[in-house]
């Protein structure tokens, strides 16, 4: 399936978001997409009023226009849905993680991990702190698994590694030669190649 159709975005009255290279956009026929994706993902992995719910509204609001809109200009039309959530669902899983002390979120991230598996879906141990999330990513995984695309199992299988490795150092860096590879891992540098690859 091709992608949105893009626009060029013109950056001259807002710089300072923007380098000197072209952007364009499909916001114009991407948004309501985008935008089901998103409310549908912030609404279920973040609480009212919560800080998580308010950096995530705040990651979106930009005066040239969406930030999915502007960096999936090439993703398959039927893909951006899934790729914005994903997205949208690790930046939340970050802004959550950051709070909680190094034991407990090693904890949190493998009991995140049990949703991208089946056998774990009758499990009743409650997370203290991811259950929509927890909830969320279960329901997405059994949505991309419908159609048994091999793409769609790639990338739920690398989001699972990049789940069990993230943030999975508790340690204080003394350069930036030992800071790079953790940090690229924590960015889901893989995980996010992957999605990029499967928009194509």
């Amino acid at each position: 399936m091709a992608s949105f159709t893009s626009h060029p975005v013109d950056t001259i009255d807002i710089p300072s978001y923007f380098s000197s290279f072209p952007v364009r956009s499909c916001e114009s026929e991407a948004f309501p997409t985008i935008q089901k994706a998103l409310k549908n993902t912030i609404s279920r992995c973040t609480a009212p009023g919560s800080k998580e719910r308010r950096k995530a509204e705040y990651r979106h609001a930009n005066p040239a226009g969406n930030l999915f809109g502007l960096c999936l200009t090439l993703c398959r039309a039927d893909r951006i849905g899934y790729v914005a959530q994903l997205i949208e669902f690790l930046c939340i899983v970050d802004d959550v993680m950051e709070d909680l002390p190094f034991a407990e979120a090693i904890i949190e991230h493998e009991l995140l991990r049990q949703a991208l598996h089946e056998e774990h879906d009758d499990d009743h141990y409650t997370s203290q702190v991811f259950n929509g999330l927890k909830d969320f990513l279960r329901d997405l995984r059994v949505e991309l698994t419908r159609d048994s695309d091999p793409s769609n199992l790639t990338l739920l299988h690398t989001l699972d590694i990049s789940l069990q490795h993230r943030d999975s150092v508790d340690t204080e860096f003394q350069s930036l030669e030992d800071y790079i590879p953790y940090r690229k891992m924590n960015f889901d540098f893989e995980c996010v190649f992957i999605q990029f690859y499967n928009m194509q």
